[in-house]
C-alpha cells in the first residue's frame, strides 16, 4: 500500500480539457489532444456527434433519466423491440444498464446467481490479463493491477 500512496503523491495534475469534437479533446488554450482512450460512448461515433446530440436535446425536453429499478419508458420499449428482432432466437430478454462498469458487475452477478440456482458453486471467474473492466467493485476484481484496485 505504500507504494500506491507514494503513486498518487507523485501524480501529475489533471490535463484540463475544455470542450471535444470528433476525435479529439481540446485543452484551455484550444490544443488538441487526440483520444486514443475513446472511453465509454464516444469511441463508436466521437465527441459531440450532431446526430445524438440532436437526439439527446430533443429526449431531454420529454425524459431526462429513469433508472431501471422496476420501471421502463417508451424509448426503452422500442429499442427492446428493434435489439430482440435482431437477436438470435434464444435470445428473449434483456437486461439494461447504464454503463460499461455496471454492466460487467451485474453480468458477474448474474453469472453467479444462475450457477447458484442450479446448485453449482462457482467462485472463479476468467477475464483478460491485465484488462480493465470497470471502476466498481465487482469489475475491479476482474481487472488487472492498477491504480483502480490499490495496487501498480
Amino acid at each position: 500500500m505504500a507504494s500506491f500512496n507514494a503513486a498518487l503523491k507523485r501524480a501529475n495534475s489533471p490535463l484540463a480539457i475544455k470542450k471535444a469534437q470528433g476525435n479529439y479533446l481540446y485543452d484551455m488554450a484550444d490544443k488538441p489532444y487526440f483520444d486514443a482512450i475513446s472511453s465509454w460512448y464516444t469511441c463508436s461515433y466521437g465527441h459531440t456527434n450532431p446526430v445524438l446530440t440532436h437526439a439527446l436535446k430533443n429526449q431531454v425536453d420529454e425524459l431526462h433519466h429513469v433508472v431501471f429499478a422496476g420501471m421502463t419508458h417508451e424509448p426503452a420499449a422500442r429499442l427492446s423491440k428493434k435489439l430482440i428482432g435482431i437477436l438470435p432466437d434464444n435470445q428473449q430478454k434483456l437486461f439494461f444498464s447504464e454503463n460499461g462498469s455496471t454492466s460487467v458487475e451485474i453480468a458477474l452477478k448474474m453469472a453467479f446467481q444462475y450457477h447458484f440456482n442450479r446448485g453449482e458453486k462457482r467462485n472463479v471467474v476468467i477475464a483478460l490479463e491485465n484488462g480493465f473492466h470497470g471502476d466498481t467493485f465487482g469489475a475491479m476484481s476482474a481487472s488487472g493491477l492498477s491504480v483502480y484496485n490499490g495496487q501498480l
